[in-house]
């Protein structure tokens, strides 16, 4: 079992990770100090993202909300791709619940648009190269891949 932890996005743009809080004041991200205080961090609840308990290639922590590398994806029935493909990390609740990629690159006769993030292997099959909030251009740019017909590369 994995450490059940959060992150969120200050209204000054930083980043908080702990424990969340849904109160009065809205959406927090709760620290503590060790010593029994605790810090409460007053963040934008479209930016909290769970911990997925995994890490990539790299050893960054992998959230929901995050952009990352996959491998690759099944095209049809047998064929994969070579490319690896951007992904958007989110939780699912279809079939068996669990953590999801949303594949964001278009490719022509892509019949699968999502899979299992951990797939029978660990995270370090994936690259974190950013996440939804911090690097909107990511999603920018698969778009315009696609319109050009790039995506293929």
């Amino acid at each position: 079992m994995h450490e059940i932890r959060f992150r969120g996005k200050r209204k000054d743009g930083g980043w908080e990770y702990g424990l969340l809080s849904i109160g009065i004041e809205g959406y927090e991200i709760v620290n503590t100090d060790g010593m029994g205080l605790f810090f409460h961090y007053p963040v934008d609840p479209s930016t909290v993202g769970q911990y997925t308990g995994l890490n990539d290639k790299n050893g960054v922590e992998i959230y929901e909300g995050d952009i990352v590398l996959a491998p690759c994806a099944p095209h049809g029935k047998d064929k994969y791709s070579i490319k690896p493909h951007r992904c958007e990390v989110f939780w699912s609740q279809m079939g068996m619940p669990g953590w999801d990629l949303r594949i964001l690159d278009y490719e022509p006769g892509v019949k699968w648009a999502r899979g299992h993030l951990c797939l029978g292997r660990e995270g370090d099959a994936f690259e974190v190269i950013g996440n939804i909030h911090d690097n909107p251009e990511l999603l920018k740019e698969v778009v315009a891949e696609a319109r050009e017909g790039k995506a293929n590369g």
